[in-house]
Formats: C-alpha cells, structure tokens, sequence
C-alpha cells in the first residue's frame, strides 16, 4: 500500500498508473525533484523494510513546511534512522510519498549508459 502525508497530517492512499511508479508520477506526489530518504544499513534493519520514502529533494530550499507525521511514520518503519549529516535535516519536510517496494520499479543492472556529450548513448 503506497501513500502519501502532507505537511498538514493529511493522509492519501496512492496507486502507480502501471504496474510500477514513473519517475515522473514519483515527482508529481512530492511536487518536484525527488529524493530518497536514507535507508538505514540492512544490518540496522528491523524487518520493516516495505517501503521507499521519498521526498522533494529541494525542499529545505523551497521552505517547504516541515512535516512532522511524515517524520514520524519513516522513523517507526525504520527508514530515515541514520538522517542525513545534519541533525536538522531527520525532520522531513513537504509531502512525503511512502511507496509500497513492491510497486518499486526493480532496477536494472543492465540499465543503459548515459549518453555522451553529444546526446548519444554510448556502446
């Protein structure tokens, strides 16, 4: 079950358009550029492990509300346990999308290059 908080506490269930979430449906929940929120090390891991929270990765330069209940669902998954360097930065900020893993597009090992200076992929 995936889902999103806004900063006011307000709670929606979410749902990817396909079977896995788009980059661009990720940005549209989080109203920008994403970023993921630090995942503690499987070793530090409860068990909890069954979702990816993401946020809007400008958000402390946007002033973005602070989002308290978002904060505090991520830190009782056990996600956002390590922060980030700064202490400041474990209260997240903006809505906050926490995407059920198995709608989690599985990454490609294989995926391909970025294309080179002059837009082409290289070989």
């Amino acid at each position: 079950m995936s889902f999103v908080i806004a900063p006011d506490g307000t709670y929606q269930r979410v749902h990817p358009q396909g079977k896995y979430w788009s980059l661009e449906e990720l940005q549209t929940l989080v109203e920008g550029y994403i970023q993921q929120v630090p995942q503690p090390e499987r070793s530090e891991s409860r068990g909890n492990e069954c979702a990816a929270v993401y946020v809007n990765e400008g958000g402390r330069l946007r002033n973005l509300l602070t989002n308290p209940e978002g904060t505090r669902i991520a830190e009782a998954l056990g996600v956002n346990q390590r922060g980030w360097d700064d202490p400041a930065s474990r209260t997240l900020v903006g809505t906050v999308a926490f995407i059920d893993l198995v709608e989690e597009e599985p990454l490609d090992d294989e995926d391909v290059d970025p294309p080179d200076e002059d837009g082409r992929a290289e070989d």
